[in-house]
This record gives structure tokens, C-alpha cells and sequence, in this order.
């Protein structure tokens, strides 16, 4: 166990997002939070803004789950700052901008004490910014430097960050999201009927213009073999528009749009190729979960931490976003040569255990809670890890 031998009296560790419905920050907070409770007997509370199902009965009954019942995290403020002077937590983690925000405004309406720790995930791009999004990127840079430590995937994200004009705090946390093995996963589901006798490709995300599947469309209907097919796992708002380029480029009976899927390693298991077509990335679980699956890998070397996970390509084919030309030759090299081993993959993935990451957090708080110190450790690995 993580100790906090300086600081027996202390409160709960808070993780706080907007939600449990489906995406990558969710399952990572849930990750986090199962592992915490193995970790240390301090109590661990996940808070969230709105309830959501879709990874509810993935959390442990160790944690106990606050549900502030709001609709946007922005309007959950006032509860927030309820909750805080309730449980008077000793640190709370929060992850996606709004929810940054928000928990650092809550403590100080709150006047608490606590440290907060904010999570940066995605590369931040303030291209086609309305008027909500402009007030948000404002308030994270007045408020961003208050935190007392910030968790960054990837340089690239922190580069994005400054970029666009948002300061940010003096300690910076370089670690990875935490990836569970495949072999380990609670529940395996049956093979999607469409899917079952014929081999397929794999992707998986939220269908938003980020995720590249338009370009990934295009590549798949320039494949050599025409009798594979595409499973594109996730839910969003460009399902139509995405049905409609497969129509047009006459792969559409080839294509199957699955939606959200709890656990999407038996599809991975069997998939030939899992394919990321992103244009910007934070840390792809997606990827993560491949690799622990141990698929071949073909995926974008765009801003984010692909090029990281991969290792620069010894674990997958990298190349560059909205090229589907080169994203096909990629696709069609790999089917009969993939990169890398599927021991190597697998292997890949104990950098990221939970019980790593998890301990690597609990870590860093316990640094941070101790007097003021500054945290532990700058000369670790990207990956969160240490070398």
C-alpha cells in the first residue's frame, strides 16, 4: 500500500469528471479509482456532475460514487462546492477542461485546503472557437496556474496548451493512462453476429471529425483485398455523414458501425488489424487496448502520444494524418507483415498497468500533501513509469 504517514487525519481522495458514459477519460477514472482503493485505506470518492451507465457497473463497491445530479459540469459548481466542505477531501483529481475548472473555482468558493491535481488529456485546439469555448480556454488560463499540480499525456498536449495562450501551473506530471490486460478483463462478450466467419479490420472511437474515420473510409475502399471488412466501434454525432461517404465510396455492405461497446477485446482479439486514423490524439486507449489484445497496429503519427505508445513505430505502423493513400499502403503492408511481435505487444502494455500507474499517482499526491513539497520525481519516463 501507498502510505500517508503525514497526514493520518486527512479526507478522501476525490476524483471528479463530468460523467461515466462511454469514452477514454471515464475508463481511466474508473481504472484509477478501482486501483486507488487496493492501493491505500484512505476512502476514494469518484464525484461526478451527471450519472451515466455506460461504465457504472465497472466500478468497485470500495468506491463510493457521488452523482451531483447536474446536467453540463459547469452548473454542478455550487454542489461541488457543497460536497468539498461536506468531506473536506484532501485531494481532488479531475480530468477534461470543464471539470478542471470547475474543481479549481469550487475550492476556492469551498475555501478549502485541499490539493487539486488537473488532468490534461487531449491536444488542445481552440480552431473554429465559439464564444463558449473562447470564455473556457479564458478561465482555464486564469485558473490553471492555481493548481497544484497538473497531469500532462504527452508534450504535445502541453505544447497545444501554451500555444494557444494558456498558462498553466510550475509542476508538470508526465503519466500515462492506465491499461488493464486483456487476459484480465471481468467479462468478455460474444462476437458481433456481422462479424462472425469473416476477418475484419478494427477502429474505435468517438465518431467526431478528430478521429479521422472519413479518411480511414477512403483508405479502406483502396485496399488490395476487397473482401475484408471494417467494425468501427463508437458513438457520435457524424454516424450519418459516415454512412453515407461509405455508401459513396461502395464499401457501405462492407462496413459495420457497432456503436459503444463496454469490451471491445474480443472483437480486438479477433480483428486482423486494429487501424487509428486520428488527426490529433491525447493518450489513445484505443491503441492501448489493442496492443494489449495483441493486434497488429497501424495508426497516425499525429500530435499526441500514438508515436509515444508505439515507440516510434516498433510496435505499429505510424503514418501521416489525412493521408489515406499512405494509410492504405500501411494497412496493406501490415495484413502481411505486421510490425513488431504479438509478445512485444503485449508486453508493451505492463508499462501502463494500473497497479503502475495507480501507485504513480498515489505517489505524486502523497508528495504534494506533505508539507507543501514539490512532487516526486521529474526524471521519469513519459510513460509514467520510470525506466
Amino acid at each position: 500500500m501507498v502510505s500517508f504517514e503525514n497526514n493520518r487525519q486527512a479526507g478522501p481522495i476525490t476524483l471528479f469528471l463530468p460523467s461515466l458514459n462511454g469514452g477514454g477519460a471515464e475508463r481511466v477514472f474508473v481504472n484509477l479509482a478501482n486501483e486507488f482503493t487496493r492501493l491505500t485505506e484512505r476512502p476514494i470518492h469518484l464525484v461526478l456532475a451527471r450519472g451515466g451507465s455506460a461504465y457504472s457497473n465497472q466500478v468497485s463497491p470500495a468506491v463510493r460514487v457521488v452523482d451531483l445530479g447536474k446536467r453540463r459540469t459547469t452548473h454542478a459548481l455550487p454542489a461541488l462546492v457543497g460536497y468539498i466542505r461536506k468531506e473536506r477531501p484532501s485531494v481532488i483529481l479531475s480530468t477534461m477542461a470543464d471539470a478542471n475548472v470547475v474543481a479549481l473555482l469550487a475550492r476556492s468558493l469551498a475555501g478549502g485546503r485541499c490539493r487539486v491535481l488537473i488532468r490534461e488529456a487531449n491536444v488542445f485546439s481552440m480552431q473554429g472557437a465559439g464564444v463558449r469555448e473562447k470564455v473556457r480556454a479564458r478561465l482555464m488560463s486564469l485558473l490553471y496556474p492555481r493548481a497544484d499540480a497538473m497531469v500532462v499525456i504527452a508534450t504535445d498536449i502541453l505544447d497545444s496548451l501554451h500555444a494557444a495562450g494558456i498558462n498553466t501551473c510550475d509542476k508538470k506530471l508526465f503519466i500515462g493512462n492506465p491499461v488493464r490486460p486483456t487476459e484480465h478483463t471481468v467479462e468478455d462478450t460474444e462476437l458481433p453476429e456481422i462479424l462472425c466467419g469473416r476477418e475484419y479490420l478494427c477502429a474505435m472511437g468517438r465518431l467526431v471529425p478528430q478521429k479521422g474515420f472519413d479518411v480511414l473510409i477512403e483508405a479502406f475502399s483502396r485496399l488490395n483485398d476487397k473482401t475484408l471488412h471494417l467494425a468501427i466501434l463508437g458513438d457520435g454525432p457524424l454516424m450519418e455523414a459516415l454512412v453515407v461517404k461509405a455508401q459513396k465510396a461502395n464499401v457501405a455492405d462492407r462496413i459495420h458501425f457497432l456503436g459503444f461497446t463496454q469490451h471491445p477485446e474480443n472483437i480486438l482479439q479477433h480483428s486482423r488489424l486494429f487501424v487509428s486514423s486520428s488527426r490529433w490524439e491525447g493518450f489513445p486507449n484505443a491503441i492501448m487496448e489493442a496492443l494489449s489484445a495483441g493486434t497488429p497496429v497501424v495508426a497516425t503519427s499525429c500530435p499526441g502520444a500514438s508515436g509515444l505508445i508505439l515507440e516510434n513505430g516498433r510496435h505499429g505502423y505510424l503514418v501521416p494524418p489525412d493521408d489515406s493513400a499512405r494509410l492504405a499502403e500501411a494497412i496493406d503492408e501490415s495484413l502481411v507483415k505486421p510490425a513488431g511481435t504479438r509478445r512485444a505487444r503485449k508486453a508493451r502494455c505492463a508499462d501502463f498497468s494500473p497497479q503502475l500507474i495507480a501507485t504513480r499517482y498515489l505517489e505524486e499526491m502523497r508528495a504534494i500533501e506533505s508539507s507543501g513539497m514539490t512532487p516526486v520525481a521529474t526524471g521519469r519516463s513519459e510513460s509514467g513509469v520510470g525506466r
